[in-house]
Parts: C-alpha cells; sequence; structure tokens
C-alpha cells in the first residue's frame, strides 16, 4: 500500500496515516476555497486507502522543517474500478510558480498506481493547458460524487442515473376484502399481468370469490406544496439604519462558470 513517496525536497503521505497533517492541510484549502474549519476537517478526516483518499505534498525546508504545502483527493468514478477522480488539487499560494503543481500531480498518479487505478480523471475551468502538458486529453464526464460516494450503493446509483434494465417494472399492492374478510395482496407488475392468476392458485386465495367489478389503483396524491418563502428585509433609508438592523450576507463572486468546465482524463502506465 502506498505511504512515502520521496522527489527530492518533496514527498507525498496519505493523510490518513499522518493526522498531525490535518490542521495545515486545512489552511491551504480553506484559502483557496473558503468554508467552515470543522466542516473541512470532518472531510479531511474521510480519507482511507479504499477512498476517498487525501494526499499531501510537504516539502522540506533548510533547518530540515517539512512544510505542507499541497493537496489532492483521489474519488471513486462509477462503473469504472480502475479509474478514480482527482479533486481538490491545490497548491499553497506562497509556493506557486515554482514547479510544484506539476510534481503534485506526479506523486498523486503514483499513489494512484499504488491503490491498483490506472486511469484518473479530473475537471478544471482554467488550467486546462497545464493538464495538457503533463499528459492529460479531454474526454467525455464521468459520475463521481467525490466523499459522499458511499451513501449510494452501486444499485442505488443505477436507479438514480436511470441505469438498471428492470426499471420499467411498477410495483402496486392491491387489497381488496373478499367474502368473510379474507385478504388478497399480491404485486402487480407492469411486465408481468399473470400475477393476478397466480394469486387465484394460492392455496389461502384459492378459498375466496374473486370480485367480478374491475379493482381501479389510485395512485397516491401529490405532496402539498412548500410553505411560502419569508418576505425579504424592506430596504431602509440610511437614517434609518442601526446596529439592530438586517444585514444581508456578502455576495462573493462566482469564480467558476459550470457551462465552461473541461473534462480530462490520463491513462497511467
Amino acid at each position: 500500500m502506498p505511504d512515502e513517496i520521496e522527489h527530492g525536497c518533496l514527498k507525498g503521505l496519505p493523510l490518513h496515516d499522518h493526522p498531525e497533517w490535518l490542521e495545515p492541510c486545512a489552511d491551504v484549502l480553506n484559502e483557496e476555497w473558503p468554508r467552515s474549519k470543522t466542516a473541512r476537517l470532518h472531510m479531511l478526516e474521510k480519507s482511507n486507502t479504499s477512498l476517498p483518499y487525501c494526499m499531501v505534498l510537504l516539502k522540506q525546508g533548510s533547518s530540515d522543517q517539512w512544510e505542507l504545502i499541497g493537496h489532492s483527493r483521489l474519488c471513486v468514478v462509477h462503473g469504472q474500478p480502475k479509474a478514480c477522480f482527482v479533486e481538490s488539487v491545490v497548491i499553497g499560494r506562497s509556493k506557486r510558480g515554482q514547479g510544484f503543481g506539476r510534481k503534485l500531480m506526479e506523486i498523486t498518479e503514483q499513489h494512484a498506481l499504488r491503490l491498483g487505478y490506472t486511469t484518473l480523471y479530473l475537471t478544471t475551468h482554467d488550467k486546462q493547458l497545464f493538464y495538457e502538458h503533463v499528459g492529460y486529453s479531454y474526454c467525455k464526464p464521468v459520475i463521481s460524487l467525490g466523499s459522499a460516494s458511499k451513501l449510494l450503493s452501486s444499485v442505488m446509483f443505477d436507479r438514480l442515473f436511470g441505469k438498471s434494465s428492470d426499471e420499467t417494472s411498477l410495483s402496486v399492492t392491491v387489497q381488496k376484502p373478499i367474502s368473510g374478510g379474507v385478504v388478497i395482496s399480491e404485486m402487480l407488475m407492469q411486465n408481468d399481468p399473470g400475477t393476478i392468476n397466480r394469486a387465484i392458485s394460492d392455496p389461502v386465495a384459492h378459498e375466496c370469490t374473486l370480485p367480478t367489478h374491475t379493482v381501479t389503483v389510485v395512485p397516491p396524491l401529490p405532496p402539498p406544496p412548500p410553505p411560502p418563502l419569508p418576505s425579504p428585509c424592506r430596504p431602509r433609508e440610511p437614517s434609518q439604519l442601526s446596529r439592530s438592523s438586517c444585514h444581508l450576507p456578502k455576495l462573493e463572486p462566482v469564480r467558476m462558470n459550470p457551462n465552461k468546465v473541461f473534462w480530462m482524463t490520463k491513462f497511467l502506465k
């Protein structure tokens, strides 16, 4: 299993084997993508060898002290057991422009190979030229839920994205009291109309007399509409503003256009 991979004064470590780097790693990530420190640490603590797999890049200084300068994370790609998705690739702002990004990708790929993965996928909206230089090419999108992938099983994935071949069946339970309070309950499938005949041949249901009228299955009522949204704060004159006035949160500029995301891949030799 992968542990330390050294490149001169640099080395890459799996974060789950070196929890002493959790706090510095959270700081580097939050410098680029601000969020709650608690939430960031909770996400990083999910790192493990079966993915998501967080790797940190360390640099040795002049006094032989190691400093965390980068991070990357490998995640599951649905339907491709030999592929993984690379995300949260970052080099600390004070260390950029020195070739550490290329080293980070090289060490990340070596960790992926040691874990048994042969194909990497990633997305970018402005660094596609850099990834081209390190061997990545453009590709079609793949499905990855990042660190939340373990919340859904493969069967649930298939149903969510409509990939199952038997999803055309609709299960409906019909219960009808017949002669003396006996109830016939059977799953009616759209692709198997003979299930009613099997219900008649059942030893319990055979003693009953089926009704002559047609049983109509009424679909459930739609859910009620959501409650109305609260009214926004009314603007006030500058003279009427006080410390108790409602303060709207500061809006951050959108840093990525989702319509201009580039999907890229690389086969690891």
